[in-house]
């Protein structure tokens, strides 16, 4: 058994080798038509101050990887921020908010702050660059939510049901031709628990639910949660790290290794690579093509779960807040593949982006790399899951493929929108992935205070199942959603996935492991 073993080992080395190899030659023969490519990106964008007015920027090389999107019929990259607060917030007030704090908003030499919002995608010379929407009204983007798929009269009241299906059914909606791909809808009588219903015959006035939709290609997260809270809540709130590795995890892109390391960074940034691309190509009944996404998903959401039950988990074994953030999503994934009667994988990965936060301080911008996390779903013990979670998170920390991942995705970016769109989805995770840090504290719009807030992206690639994880005031809620094209023995996916994370939190606090 162990002379087997062995040669398992020596034969999957031999292939990671052979691949490392292929990928450096690859590397090199494309540099040059690389080098070209930006090179003529450059020269466009000097061109097109006297050849093209009508044109802004040329999108930078990471939003251009997403910008290639068919934003007019089958988005791929939405992105969808829910908020709640307490009392009444008008459309008129909120416009008037909008148009002074962010559409009016000049950086020091007169120029607009955001100018993206007020522009769209727009292909010149194989080229995407920014173009102004002639006809702005910030009425279009900002309105109360009128999507007929879900009908929204004064009389309804909204609950957290209601705006998990409308979150569903927002996630893959095309973008208006000719508009800056953004909106901001407004539901009012939104009720913060479905047990709460029953106050508003009390006279109890409701809530107002906030959604903030956007593509990718304008900015990545943070650039976006910078604009709510700086701006938009008169900077009443401020972004903040949940834990100080998640923070090492998005900033530390270069190991901290000796000089010999630097050295041989290239050698070993190639053998990395290489063995990213063969161990994390997953095949499960739940990885599906990109082919066979459809438009309609289903979406669920755990209750709010304090930070501190977190930190629990993490002071008990001594892991890292993201690796038990990981450790509750395999049991989770692993319980509810059991449930439905599936074949349960050795492991399965997530793709977990990792944007850099000081490059988008006070910009929208897309300044991102990412990770392929295992998802230790075939171990059935729940203490091993999260140590093997926490501990290849730690070993993907150290390692070069964040920086790898990032100038991959710089240098396909370079390339003409029709080489870029090739490599604009995910082919290898089974589950797109996203922990994002929020306010610690309750933050305010017009004097109303945020109940709640989530955050989720759209499921592309050979990606069905998307999972955010988003914290604030002291807690956080994870949303899951799926895309209907899953195998789900006809039943709601996402319910079954956001049940097992509870189940699993709660199986931590009873010193018991329910997973078999």
């Amino acid at each position: 058994m162990k002379f087997v073993h062995l040669c398992k080992k020596l034969w999957a080395l031999t292939q990671v080798l052979a691949l490392t190899v292929i990928l450096f030659i690859f590397f090199l023969l494309i540099a040059v038509p690389v080098t070209g490519a930006l090179i003529f990106r450059t020269v466009l964008a000097k061109i097109l101050l006297y050849w093209r007015k009508d044109l802004s920027k040329i999108l930078t090389t990471c939003a251009h990887v997403f910008a290639v999107d068919d934003v007019e019929s089958r988005p791929n990259v939405n992105v969808v921020i829910t908020l709640t607060f307490k009392g009444t917030i008008t459309v008129q007030s909120l416009l008037e908010l909008f148009q002074e704090r962010i559409i009016s908003l000049k950086n020091p030499e007169g120029s607009l702050h955001y100018p993206e919002l007020q522009q769209f995608y727009h292909q010149w010379m194989g080229f995407l660059f920014w173009k102004w929407d002639p006809n702005f009204d910030l009425q279009n983007h900002l309105r109360l939510y009128d999507y007929p798929d879900l009908k929204i009269v004064p009389q309804e009241n909204i609950s957290h049901g209601d705006l998990a299906r409308i979150n569903a059914n927002l996630m893959r909606k095309s973008w208006a031709k000719g508009r800056s791909p953004w909106e901001f809808l407004v539901i009012p009588n939104f009720v913060e628990e479905e047990e709460d219903l029953s106050q508003i015959n009390d006279n109890k006035n409701p809530g107002t639910a906030l959604i903030f939709r956007f593509h990718h290609g304008i900015g990545d997260g943070f650039g976006f949660f910078n604009l709510l809270w700086t701006y938009f809540a008169g900077g009443e709130a401020t972004l903040e790290t949940i834990e100080d590795d998640y923070r090492n995890l998005k900033s530390h892109f270069t190991p901290k290794h000796s000089l010999c390391y630097y050295a041989l960074s290239p050698v070993i940034g190639h053998f990395e690579l290489a063995r990213q691309l063969l161990e994390c190509n997953d095949a499960n009944d739940w990885k599906i093509p990109d082919s066979q996404l459809i438009q309609s998903g289903m979406s669920a959401m755990t209750g709010r779960i304090p930070v501190e039950d977190i930190k629990e988990i993490r002071r008990t074994y001594q892991i890292t807040f993201s690796g038990a953030i990981l450790g509750l999503i395999s049991g989770a994934m692993r319980q509810s593949m059991i449930d439905l009667e599936f074949d349960v994988p050795e492991r399965m990965h997530g793709l977990l982006p990792i944007p850099s936060r000081w490059k988008n301080r006070g910009k929208l911008r897309n300044y991102i790399s990412y990770i392929y996390p295992e998802l230790p779903v075939g171990t059935g013990d729940f203490k091993t899951r999260f140590l093997l979670s926490d501990s290849n998170l730690r070993s993907l920390k150290k390692s070069t493929l964040p920086v790898m991942n990032k100038l991959l995705h710089q240098t396909s970016g370079a390339m003409p929108a029709c080489i870029v769109k090739g490599f604009q989805k995910n082919v290898f995770a089974t589950a797109l992935i996203s922990i994002f840090p929020g306010p610690k504290k309750t933050a305010y719009l017009l004097g109303n205070p945020m109940t709640d807030i989530t955050f989720a992206t759209s499921c592309h690639g050979n990606s069905g199942i998307c999972i955010s994880v988003l914290s604030y005031d002291s807690s956080i809620r994870v949303l899951v959603n799926v895309n209907e094209a899953v195998p789900s023995r006809m039943t709601n996916l996402a319910e079954i996935i956001v049940r097992n994370i509870e189940k699993e939190l709660h199986s931590f606090h009873k010193n018991e492991d329910f997973v078999v």
